[in-house]
C-alpha cells in the first residue's frame, strides 16, 4: 500500500551513482526516478511503497515511486 513520504532528493555518488530520499527519519534509494526530478537538493513529496531487503547501497529499503511532486 502507497504511503507518503516528504524529503529532499540526494545524489549519492557510489557504485555508478544513484538517487536517494532523505526524510527527516530516514533515507530511502529511489527505484526508476524521472529526469526531469535528478536534481540534488529538490525538496519534494512522494507517494510510493517500500520494498523490502537492501541494495547496493545499503541504506534501507528501496522506495518505488507511485507519484512525485515539487513541494
Amino acid at each position: 500500500m502507497a504511503k507518503k513520504y516528504q524529503g529532499t532528493i540526494r545524489y549519492v555518488d557510489l557504485e555508478g551513482g544513484a538517487w536517494m530520499l532523505e526524510t527527516a527519519e530516514k533515507r530511502y534509494p529511489l527505484k526508476s526516478l524521472a529526469k526531469e526530478y535528478r536534481k540534488d537538493g529538490l525538496v519534494v513529496e512522494i507517494e510510493g511503497e517500500e520494498e523490502a531487503g537492501f541494495g547496493f547501497l545499503m541504506a534501507g529499503n528501496m522506495l518505488s515511486i507511485v507519484s512525485i511532486r515539487k513541494v
